[in-house]
């Protein structure tokens, strides 16, 4: 008479291979961790231009950071040292986040490259220089899009964007989007634009 004893032989089968399991979660090898791959140069996407376009010659408003009034000006006005333009809103998160580092970018290189700060703003500036005066902002020049003619006529179609401009007012790229001013990409911009693109 042959006892059949289904729980017996399951254990008996199962035994080793929940052995092997425990004995590999004790002893699990060590995997060497290797070493970060660098980072690329430029940590933006940097869109060369296809054609050489002029900035636009829609007028806009510097934004005069202590009283707060305004004067006309142009691209042709700004002319005469390469130029960053940067397009941003203060309703804009990326864009107020950003500002910081990009005044300071402008801090240590405006000798070299004109920095001209373009907000698409509808309150007269007011709300542009409540944000400058609550972020201590005082050292770089503000501008008014507050129609957006500027914006439309330059093709931007997202905030923050930044436009790199010959000292004749002709664009040779564009990126769209936060750059890591104080950074690699910084460094790259910086050498980039003083070298006389």
């Amino acid at each position: 008479m042959v006892i059949s004893n289904k729980p017996f032989w399951i254990g008996v089968i199962l035994s080793p291979i929940l052995l092997a399991v425990v004995w590999f979660a004790v002893n699990k090898p060590k995997v060497e961790t290797t070493t970060s791959v660098p980072s690329p140069t430029a940590t933006f996407d940097f869109i060369p231009t296809t054609e050489k376009k002029e900035l636009s010659r829609k007028p806009f408003e510097k934004l005069n950071l202590e009283d707060g009034s305004t004067t006309s000006v142009s691209f042709k006005d700004l002319a005469g040292k390469p130029m960053i333009v940067h397009y941003w809103a203060t309703w804009c998160g990326a864009c107020v986040e950003e500002m910081p580092t990009l005044a300071k970018f402008a801090e240590q290189h405006g000798e070299q490259i004109r920095f001209i700060i373009i907000a698409s703003d509808t309150s007269g500036g007011k709300e542009v220089l409540d944000y400058c005066k609550t972020n201590g902002i005082t050292n770089i020049e503000i501008f008014i899009d507050a129609k957006g003619r500027v914006v439309k006529d330059q093709g931007i179609k997202a905030l923050p964007t930044t436009i790199f401009a010959s000292a004749d007012a002709v664009e040779a790229g564009r990126v769209v989007g936060a750059i890591d001013w104080l950074g690699q990409s910084g460094t790259v911009i910086a050498s980039y634009l003083t070298k006389g693109a």
